[in-house]
């Protein structure tokens, strides 16, 4: 870590909350910028990070520091001056961003030091003992000995990895044969990584290109679906783990990381550790600080890694760059890929945004000339990318939510010995429980949104996926109590029941967040696609990323309406991405083709896709948005704000919007105006939209708008949020 001087005096602390201003004490010892420190708040305890020393105000009496828990910082110069950046760019207070980058057992004061673990480890005992155990009837127990003595020691979760029993351990451990010792958690390196294969010129051209660059340079990496760009990727970490520089690799999502991480294990040579919210608090813990120690030289992550401290970082690899799971939704609202690019910038290394959809602002980048763009334009195995065409819905007579063209072609790719796959974005047996007698549907008593049926094990349940309400689904209308209710659209569980009835002798796999709800059982329905167990595949977005399955050939997008005729500008660019994503499933081994269920085939959207691939439909997408001056073409922010009240709601939106044209009268300032669902759990939503030409515009309102509008009179009670570049407006 770069060394910082410890001083005692006045000193500057991040401290959580919403302090605007920087908090001083004085520290009667010597302290070093970037340590964690305990200290006070009126009479509350807090453990906040020294961010500065000195500069304290003046003819004002320093409360002293309560304790210094960090002997040696746990942040460097360099990490705390890309979180001092985040926070001025979206609005958040220091002391929150400082702080929520530290794994939760560190936030809260616990010691900076490994966890251990009990390891087992062979004993070398006489030869005639050793020989009666192999050769004796305890089989189990022979193979975890032999399996011990070709180690240099493993723990329990490894063993039981390897296939080994823990009620073998016990007769070896008493017999003398296994020792125990209690070691510190540490970032395993794989000491025979697998070569890989010979690039073709594309990916050599890409690779050449990033390890060449001897400074800041963002590279956007644009490969068709099974391109390759994984194998970039792990060439070009390779140069820079070569000259022993650390790489962050970012993924979007944590269903991808295991998949991922398997294969840069095989294949790099390197310390790995891996941060993302499926970890428990002290796994997050050990390998923060193995990234932070500069023990591992490899870290993949979800987005929060990219405010990791990572020792002598060489390069950062954004994967799937597109995917709006890198914004942050909850606290300060950041864009990991966003972050990684000024990261990159500030260290003056390179990065490299992966995709083969970049998002509308890449693009916009790369037009002027800011980025540099590498492109692979076939895939690996040399199958041609899927032919889409689209299914007209109108006047047809559909079984469940299938024409009767895309159920022939299942049954045409199926008898063939290979995969379907059906995408449909919403889970649930139905989105809506309607009466055929009187039209009432089942609504959420705490939402302005209809509950989703359920399939239960033993009665059928009605979810609201806003607000996580649930409630048994009745028998009869809530209004005329007619016994005729009815389930209208399809959500996956009934799709997954539409095609049990249509092909009874094939095996139909559903795989999403109701049916995979933890990491192992996701895995295990990956598997088992991947290895051909399952002829029909039916799932949301959970199958769409990252994913191979080789027996692939046919994809069924059931619902693409909703992102045709969506008020937000955005839809019909995220459409465009899911539909190349998904199609890019199929045919990777063998020939496939896409089809697309719509009610709207001449949709220009939807014929610019077709007709011009993804790059012709979102050039006309940004050809739109320029001339309407929307983003990338002008800097938005929207303040959401909820009470209990919506009167009260109102009138802060209200003047928020007033605060905010006050201090920059050239900003375009839109609201207060209800949010696309104006109550949510119980609380009345209200939303004020806020557009600049410039970025360094919109920072200086935020700046001053923020707290001003937290010490406003009406703030007492209300739920309120800055989102700086907002992705979605619901």
């Amino acid at each position: 870590m770069t060394a910082h001087t410890s001083l005692n005096g006045p000193v500057a602390v991040a401290v959580p909350g919403k302090f605007y201003l920087t908090l001083h004490y004085h520290s009667p010892q010597a302290v070093a910028i970037g340590a964690r420190v305990a200290v006070t708040v009126g009479r509350k305890p807090h453990v906040g990070v020294v961010v500065a020393h000195g500069a304290a105000p003046a003819n004002i009496k320093l409360k002293d520091i309560e304790n210094i828990i960090d002997d040696a910082p746990l942040f460097d110069s360099a990490t705390l001056a890309l979180l001092s950046w985040a926070a001025q760019y979206y609005a958040h207070p220091l002391g929150d961003v400082v702080c929520s980058a530290l794994p939760t057992l560190l936030s809260a004061g616990n010691p900076a030091t490994l966890s251990t673990t009990k390891t087992y480890h062979a004993v070398n005992a006489d030869a005639s003992t050793i020989d009666q155990l192999l050769n004796g009837r305890a089989k189990q127990q022979a193979a975890l000995y032999q399996q011990l003595a070709s180690s240099k020691g493993l723990d329990l979760s490894q063993l039981k990895q390897l296939g080994h029993k823990s009620a073998a351990l016990k007769p070896l451990v008493e017999r003398g044969l296994v020792s125990q010792r209690e070691q510190a958690v540490t970032c395993p390196a794989n000491a025979q990584p697998v070569a890989g294969p010979t690039l073709n010129q594309e990916q050599a051209d890409a690779v050449a290109a990033i390890q060449s660059s001897q400074q800041h340079q963002c590279f956007v990496l644009q490969g068709v679906t099974g391109s390759g760009k994984t194998e970039v990727y792990l060439q070009t970490a390779q140069h820079y783990l070569a000259q022993n520089q650390a790489v962050l690799i970012l993924v979007p999502e944590i269903g991808l990381t295991p998949q991922f991480l398997s294969r840069v294990q095989q294949r790099l040579a390197a310390p790995i550790t891996v941060l993302h919210s499926g970890l428990n608090a002290k796994q997050r813990k050990d390998n923060w600080l193995a990234a932070q120690s500069g023990e591992a030289k490899v870290v993949i992550g979800t987005r929060s890694a990219v405010l990791a401290p990572i020792q002598n970082l060489g390069l950062i690899i954004v994967d799937e760059e597109h995917d709006a799971a890198f914004k942050q939704q909850e606290q300060m609202r950041y864009h990991a890929r966003d972050l990684a690019v000024v990261r990159a910038h500030q260290a003056n290394i390179p990065v490299v945004l992966g995709s083969a959809t970049p998002s509308g602002e890449t693009l916009a980048n790369i037009q002027r000339g800011q980025y540099q763009k590498l492109t692979l334009r076939n895939r690996a195995t040399g199958q041609a990318v899927p032919t889409i065409q689209a299914i007209d819905l109108r006047s047809q007579t559909l079984k469940g939510p299938l024409s009767q063209q895309l159920i022939n072609r299942i049954q045409h790719h199926v008898a063939a010995g290979n995969q379907a796959m059906l995408f449909l974005n919403r889970r649930g047996v139905a989105p809506v429980l309607l009466c055929h007698e009187c039209g009432w549907s089942a609504d959420c008593h705490r939402c302005d949104s209809r509950m989703t049926l359920h399939r239960g094990q033993y009665k059928d349940r009605l979810r609201c996926h806003h607000c996580d309400a649930s409630r048994a689904a009745p028998q009869q209308c809530e209004s005329c109590h007619s016994s005729n209710l009815i389930s209208a659209g399809a959500g996956t569980a009934g799709l997954e029941e539409t095609l049990q009835t249509l092909f009874p002798e094939q095996t139909v796999l559903r795989v999403d967040r109701d049916s995979a709800s933890t990491a192992k059982q996701l895995h295990a329905a990956l598997d088992k696609a991947t290895q051909g167990q399952a002829d029909i595949l039916v799932g949301t977005q959970m199958l769409a990323k990252g994913h191979h399955f080789p027996k692939l050939t046919l994809v069924g997008i059931i619902d693409a309406d909703a992102g045709l005729y969506s008020s937000d500008y955005r839809a019909t660019e995220r459409l465009a991405q899911q539909v190349i994503q998904v199609a890019g499933r199929a045919g990777r081994e063998t020939a496939g083709e896409v089809f697309i269920q719509t009610h709207m085939p001449e949709h220009p959207a939807l014929q610019a896709l077709i007709s011009n691939g993804y790059d012709g439909a979102i050039s006309s997408m940004l050809e739109e948005r320029q001339a309407s001056m929307l983003p990338p073409f002008s800097h938005m922010a929207l303040i959401r704000i909820s009470h209990t009240r919506a009167d009260r709601a109102e009138a802060f939106a209200r003047a928020v919007s007033m605060l905010a044209q006050q201090i920059m009268p050239t900003a375009l300032v839109m609201g207060p105006i209800t949010a696309p669902m104006p109550r949510k759990a119980n609380r009345w939503r209200y939303q004020v939209l806020i557009q600049c030409q410039a970025r360094s515009e919109r920072s200086q309102l935020l700046n001053q708008l923020v707290p001003q509008a937290d010490q406003h009179k009406l703030a007492s009670g209300m739920r309120w949020s800055v989102d700086v570049d907002p992705v979605d407006f619901f």
